[in-house]
């Protein structure tokens, strides 16, 4: 599976919030950052009208697409405040 590195920037008291949830929870707040965010995707999915239905041929286009952008996958760079804290 290929994985992706990113920044989160989040306030100071969501992140301690959160990360004691995840504590609670045994996992790692990396863990639990990728749970929640799948669990709000099924949430989204679900959460439809009834009588709507998600067309498989919507995902595999959004899956298409993705792969295809043209947006070229280099690193933006450092922010002001990662220099501080990852070179200092």
């Amino acid at each position: 599976m290929n994985m992706v590195v990113t920044n989160l920037r989040i306030p100071d008291y969501r992140y301690r919030k959160h990360k004691a949830l995840a504590v609670e929870d045994d996992l790692s707040f990396n863990e639990y950052v990728n749970l929640m965010l799948e669990e709000k995707m099924l949430e989204m999915q679900f959460s439809r009208k009834k009588g709507q239905r998600v067309k498989k041929n919507d995902f595999y286009d959004a899956m298409d697409a993705l792969i295809n952008d043209s947006h070229p996958n280099e690193p933006m760079g450092a922010s002001a405040e990662d220099e501080i804290i990852y070179d200092g």
